[in-house]
């Protein structure tokens, strides 16, 4: 067949053989740069800091088929990582998210800075990999947050281009990109709607947005629909799920996180605008290492205005220039929270009336704002600054103009030194971290347990200091253990205990206070851990594990396996993940649990309602009796039971409204897990109800992001062959 015949297959030849080494080279230096700030921390091994815990618990079951009401947009990350985890070390899978996010994040900068010569934009692409937000927020392990940040610049890009031509094309791009950014991280996802809305306004006051805004609301319109549709799977949980909106912040917790002054800093004003002002304490930033590092970032602001100055009313880009220095002043204003008095009542009002806003009492992140804005308007500066220099070394071509001439390069070196900090594995201060064997004894010895069970992990902290883990981290217990785990959610941290708004975290602390308070205590906390179907209890020798000595003085807990670093008790009262009662009896609160069994009843042996809120029990059905009850899973939100006989069926598993024994809804069982009234014994389908909205939305997603991508590749087919020239005569 002739060349002719085969047009695609001669415009993907021509393509790729225009793939240059100049092309390349951004990649190369990016990488570079991604190696020489993790460094030894490439090597085999997990990097375990703060929320950054792998092995991840990539099997988000619960998160897709809608029993966890959190915000899932991340669903199809977790999905990829455990594809990745079929064929790879979960280490090695860390590693290769933490290099793409260093290279993202340096290249999309890169292509963001509208800057002519290549040394504004390695100097805005290194600005903007190398910052002391970056820094912070990998030592707190906020890994989804960075690679949100990575590639927001691809977002902002695709909106520029959009507003420039705002044709259904690069509306569909544009909804992908922040489609992207708020399947990492929703709170970027917001940061990068201030972006758009105040390049929006820029935009729409000046002239090149007067000639085009019937197209804008158009392409808008395509823009703002797709997006809708790409990201349906987790807008109509977020939206009509009150759990979500539980999960937000309140007005307490604002001073916690709010942000803080930099040590060494006379105010937190100035730590914002340096990018610093993370609440959290104890990191080594950059004024750890390097004396007078403010005059390195005087001279990076010092950049980032001069190009503000020369740039803002240029025909082309003055309208960016201009809205991200809008942005700039938006980044200081709500980056320093509450912290100063003259913006704090205006995010206390913000805070308190704006729903979404609610999700920031953590501050910090709108610096993200700020790294955006130096790094787009320092690009420039750079490109300026190598201008003129070389305008004026051509005409005064002496030796030290040529010299002089040099300085951009040199600027190079701002960010690389206001990084100092991350590079050489981020100068030390992480380091690799295996398992230790303890916990992979634990791991098999439970493997091989026979059952449906849950297992209790204490100490009952979310951060802990593991003596192995050598640094405070997020218990990774759930992620590590194969079998279903309960464990603490109580960040402990200014005065807040916990912001759990699960009842099962309340009942597990209201069990270890009352034991603790009470040394005599025989042979209740197995009962009360039963209706939960908690097995076993993993007591890890960690912290303040000698705490949890009255464990030891259960009569119905039995120590049967023990290593250096974990204890395992098992629960020797009868425990099932779905078991029959025949009666019901009224407690007004969880003590008279502690009660009941302290006179020989069941934990197991009846429905335990709690009236004081407002719960009317049902009449009892006959005598007392814990009865198992065999099933089959058909998936997580679909099992057959075989009932016996008539009675109250129990559901071991956090209580939830949306399950169903045929048209038979839940009452609570101690207000934790689920109890159903059944009139007649046979065999019946328990099922929720919640997994139906969520498999519809994951359709339209799916096939709204096939169409998309379908589309977009057959257009660049068919305008890249379009755009090649025609082949002359010989």
């Amino acid at each position: 067949m002739a060349p002719d015949k085969l047009p695609i297959a001669r415009w993907l030849l021509i393509r790729s053989t225009k793939v240059s080494g100049s092309k390349l080279f951004p990649v190369i230096i990016f990488t570079g740069v991604s190696i020489g700030v993790l460094w030894s921390l490439l090597l085999p091994g997990y990097i375990l800091t703060l929320d950054m815990v792998f092995p991840l618990d990539v099997n988000q079951a619960d998160w897709f088929y809608g029993l966890d009401v959190q915000f899932n947009g991340a669903l199809p990350v977790y999905s990829i990582l455990f594809g990745l985890s079929l064929f790879l070390p979960m280490w090695l899978v860390q590693k290769l998210i933490l290099i793409g996010i260093f290279v993202s994040a340096g290249l999309s900068a890169y292509h963001l800075c509208p800057s002519n010569s290549r040394t504004g934009k390695y100097f805005a692409g290194l600005l903007y990999t190398l910052n002391p937000f970056v820094y912070v927020r990998f030592m707190a392990g906020q890994w989804l947050l960075l690679l949100a940040y990575a590639v927001l610049p691809l977002a902002v890009k695709a909106f520029i281009d959009f507003l420039e031509n705002p044709g259904g094309k690069n509306g569909l791009r544009l909804a992908l990109l922040i489609t992207l950014v708020s399947t990492f991280n929703p709170h970027l996802l917001i940061i990068l709607f201030v972006v758009i809305l105040m390049l929006q306004i820029s935009w729409l006051i000046s002239e090149r947005g007067q000639l085009r805004l019937r197209g804008f609301i158009k392409g808008i319109g395509i823009a703002g629909f797709s997006f809708i549709l790409l990201n349906i799977y987790w807008i109509i949980p977020v939206f009509t799920e009150a759990k979500v909106l539980a999960r937000l912040g309140t007005i307490s917790d604002l001073p916690v996180f709010t942000a803080k002054s930099l040590p060494g800093v006379f105010n937190v004003l100035f730590s914002v605008a340096t990018m610093h002002g993370f609440w959290r304490p104890g990191y080594n930033y950059i004024s750890s290492f390097l004396p007078f590092w403010q005059l390195i970032f005087v001279a990076i602001l010092f950049v980032a205005i001069y190009g503000f100055v020369n740039y803002c009313d240029h025909a082309k880009t003055g309208w960016v220039i201009r809205g991200l220095a809008g942005v700039a002043i938006i980044a200081i204003l709500l980056g320093t929270g509450i912290s100063t008095p003259f913006f704090s009542d205006l995010y206390s009002f913000l805070f308190e009336n704006v729903v979404l806003f609610r999700g920031f009492r953590d501050s910090h992140k709108f610096v993200a704002l700020l790294a955006l804005a130096y790094m787009y308007l320092g690009g420039v500066g750079v490109d300026e600054i190598k201008s003129r220099l070389s305008v004026f070394a051509s005409a005064h071509p002496r030796r030290t103009t040529q010299v002089l001439a040099k300085l951009p390069t040199v600027l190079l070196l701002l960010p690389v030194l206001f990084g100092l900090n991350m590079w050489g594995g981020f100068n030390g201060e992480l380091s690799l971290v295996n398992y230790p064997n303890e916990w992979y004894e634990v791991k098999h010895y439970l493997d091989e347990k026979k059952g449906d069970f849950k297992v209790l992990f204490l100490p009952w902290h979310e951060y802990m200091d593991f003596a192995w883990s050598g640094r405070r981290i997020a218990n990774p217990a759930a992620g590590f253990f194969a079998r279903p785990m309960i464990q603490g959610e109580n960040i402990q941290v200014g005065g807040i205990e916990t912001q759990s708004i699960e009842p099962v975290q309340y009942y597990i602390q209201f069990i270890i206070d009352t034991s603790s308070n009470n040394g005599n205590n025989m042979g209740q906390v197995g009962a009360m851990l039963a209706p939960l179907n908690v097995k076993y209890i993993l007591l890890a020798k960690e912290a303040d594990y000698k705490a949890y000595n009255f464990l030891y003085r259960q009569s119905d807990l039995q120590v049967v396996f023990e290593n250096r670093l974990i204890v395992v008790f098992e629960n020797l009262y009868p425990t099932a993940r779905f078991y029959e009662v025949n009666m019901t009896k009224p407690l007004s609160a969880w003590t008279d649990l502690l009660q009941e069994i302290g006179h020989g009843a069941d934990s197991t042996g009846a429905v335990f309602t709690l009236e004081t809120r407002g719960v009317v029990s049902p009449p009892s059905l006959g005598g007392e009796g814990l009865l198992e009850i065999s099933y089959q899973q058909l998936s997580p939100v679909s099992y057959v039971l075989h009932i016996p006989r008539p009675g109250f069926v129990i559901f071991s598993d956090p209580y939830d409204g949306d399950w169903a024994i045929d048209a038979v809804r839940p009452l609570a069982n101690l207000g934790l897990t689920n109890a159903f009234a059944m009139s007649t014994a046979g065999t019946y389908t328990l099922s929720n109800d919640r997994y139906l909205p969520s498999l519809v939305g994951y359709l339209i997603s799916a096939l709204t992001l096939s169409i998309i991508l379908v589309y977009l590749t057959m257009t660049k087919f068919r305008d890249g062959w379009a755009g090649q020239p025609k082949r002359q005569p010989q």
